[in-house]
């Protein structure tokens, strides 16, 4: 907003100035203790959940081979694979984010049993490359399509115990 000048007006209030210097007392003296009991005196509409990461490690077996390599990985070759599922969300009142039996449940219906004991070049989405970046965003975009509670941050696909690709939704 701006005033008669043309000048932006600050919107200052006192309790805009107690939040702000509250927060940056806390921050200068590293204040142990709860934070939580700074929060109740701002006001429940200044208050943020706490978002957490809840990560489940699979296994599954596949073989793939590259079309497009002109290396050994050309030829027809199997992995065990590992595979990384981070969900993000926040606590209930049990503290808990998502149960690590549920994304189980889910990863293993939609995912596992998809592809484990497979050759992924059989599978249509990876047009006959399938490469480990292509499995993690197939995995990510699978689990974030279908209507089930997991929020998926992040997927890890280990083709080695040295090389992964990770997905986690973004776009450059």
């Amino acid at each position: 907003m701006r005033d008669k000048n043309g000048e932006y007006k600050k919107n200052i209030t006192k309790k805009s100035v107690y939040i702000f210097l509250t927060f940056f007392w806390y921050d200068c003296h590293q204040v142990e203790g709860d934070k939580n009991e700074m929060n109740k005196t701002i006001g429940k509409e200044q208050q943020q959940k706490p978002i957490l990461y809840v990560t489940k490690i699979f296994e599954f077996h596949a073989a793939h081979f590259l079309k497009s390599h002109n290396g050994k990985c050309a030829q027809l070759h199997g992995h065990t694979y590992k595979l990384e599922v981070t969900c993000a969300g926040h606590m209930n009142e049990n503290g808990i984010v998502i149960d690590f039996g549920d994304v189980e449940h889910y990863v293993n219906m939609f995912i596992i049993e998809v592809l484990d004991h497979t050759c992924l070049n059989n599978i249509k989405q990876f047009e006959d490359n399938p490469t480990a970046e292509k499995l993690a965003y197939f995995i990510y975009n699978t689990l974030n399509e279908i209507d089930i509670p997991l929020k998926v941050t992040e997927v890890k696909v280990w083709e080695t115990p040295t090389s992964y690709a990770t997905y986690k939704g973004e776009l450059m």
